[in-house]
């Protein structure tokens, strides 16, 4: 005992035997007298001392601690958190335990024994994360942020963004990438959807059901045409085979939508049928594409398009057809359903090294000057034929023999048709 009755203060090394997290304290048992102290405050490296907001660590059962009892009697206070040395290697004391193996001078690290971990490293870069797969990098050059993860969720009112891989531990696990946008905030679901990645788990996928989804925005009396599978005129079908879809483009109305697919664990339905999408865009792995879209379509094109096919083209029209070529007046005429309008304003030239067929139940020519059958050479004009026929039925020779009376008018030939 120190003089005026006072004790002297002391330091002890003890073990945490239990914790109360009610009120944030310990008890304690000192190492060597083995005396017990109760209702210890938690230690800190600054605690606001009325609403003890700062930096709290909650130790745990077992937990090594220098504790010091003050000369004035009062309780005694948990000042520090001890390492405990580990001689197994026979080189001397160690006290690194599973910290990080390589710190350098200046280095502030947080970690817990389940291998979450805070990282504060000279030099300014920052690192923050669950597992060594799963975290967070600040690095000062470039202001660079770099997330590492297997994967990664982005929620925000305005959309979200879902980076998923399946369990790493099977095989080439599948990645799928799902970002989605909604219109306006208070949605209830996605305006936009866009997918990338194996979004079908089955290899040998129908070329029917590349599409599924999209079919319901047909009308019913007007079927899907499935555009993977096209049947020629013998009867042959063709399969381009779907494959396995990697890019997905859906857009929906106001983010009113029921169909489409989940995002991550989400499953909100909105009251009513199903809506399906008012746009699509598909592409799988040999390059398939599909789209469909419920409004028009005007694509504008400054400098040169060239369109080459390898294979079959089926252009399937259900309304009218037009075509304009060169600077065409408006208003341009509009087909009705079933009909083709073409209107060029230039020369036209149409090649083919092959037969061509043109088969119609009545096709009408109109020229302004001439049509020429055989090449530009043609100067024969064509015998009009009911002209030729009511003259010949009309005409007559004189008694004694010579040329008709009625001489052969002009009007016989055409005017505007030549061959050669």
């Amino acid at each position: 005992m120190a003089q005026g009755g006072a004790f002297q203060t002391q330091a002890v090394v003890g073990t945490v035997v239990d914790v109360n997290l009610l009120t944030y304290t310990v008890d304690a048992v000192s190492e060597h007298t083995n005396k017990f102290y109760p209702n210890i405050p938690f230690s800190s490296p600054y605690c606001n001392d009325a609403q003890g907001e700062g930096f709290t660590a909650v130790p745990e059962v077992g937990s090594w601690v220098l504790l010091v009892e003050p000369g004035d009697g009062s309780d005694a206070i948990l000042v520090a958190y001890l390492m405990k040395p580990d001689s197994s290697d026979g080189e001397g004391a160690d006290y690194r335990g599973n910290r990080h193996k390589r710190p350098k001078s200046g280095d502030i690290s947080m970690t817990t024994r389940d291998g979450n971990f805070f990282y504060l490293h000279r030099g300014g870069s920052l690192r923050l994360g669950a597992t060594p797969i799963a975290q967070r990098m600040y690095v000062p050059l470039n202001n660079l942020i770099r997330d590492i993860c297997q994967e990664y969720k982005l929620e925000t009112i305005g959309g979200s963004l879902h980076w998923r891989v399946e369990n790493i531990e099977v095989n080439n696990p599948v990645a799928e990438l799902t970002l989605s946008a909604r219109e306006l905030a208070e949605d209830l679901n996605p305006s936009v959807i866009v997918r990338i990645g194996r979004l079908s788990d089955d290899e040998t996928v129908e070329p029917g059901t590349f599409r599924e989804g999209a079919s319901l925005a047909y009308p019913a009396n007007q079927p899907p045409v499935d555009l993977f599978t096209h049947t020629t005129e013998a009867g042959v079908v063709n399969q381009q085979g779907a494959g396995v879809a990697y890019i997905e483009l859906e857009i929906h109305r106001l983010g009113r939508h029921v169909s489409g697919p989940k995002i991550g664990e989400e499953n909100i339905e909105a009251d009513g049928p199903p809506v399906p999408p008012k746009f699509i865009f598909r592409v799988d792995r040999e390059g398939n594409q599909f789209s469909r879209t419920e409004g028009g379509v005007n694509r504008e094109v400054a400098g040169k398009s060239f369109i080459r096919m390898e294979s079959d083209f089926t252009h399937h029209v259900l309304g009218g057809y037009n075509t304009a070529v060169g600077t065409v007046p408006e208003p341009f005429p509009v087909a009705t359903p079933g009909n083709l309008i073409e209107k060029v304003q230039t020369d036209t030239t149409r090649e083919c090294s092959a037969t061509m067929k043109d088969k119609c139940n009545f096709r009408v020519i109109d020229a302004a000057t001439s049509i020429k059958l055989g090449g530009d050479t043609a100067l024969q004009p064509v015998v009009r034929g009911s002209d030729l026929f009511a003259w010949l039925s009309a005409h007559a020779h004189p008694p004694t023999g010579g040329p008709p009376i009625t001489p052969l008018p002009p009007t016989v030939l055409s005017q505007k048709v030549y061959i050669e």
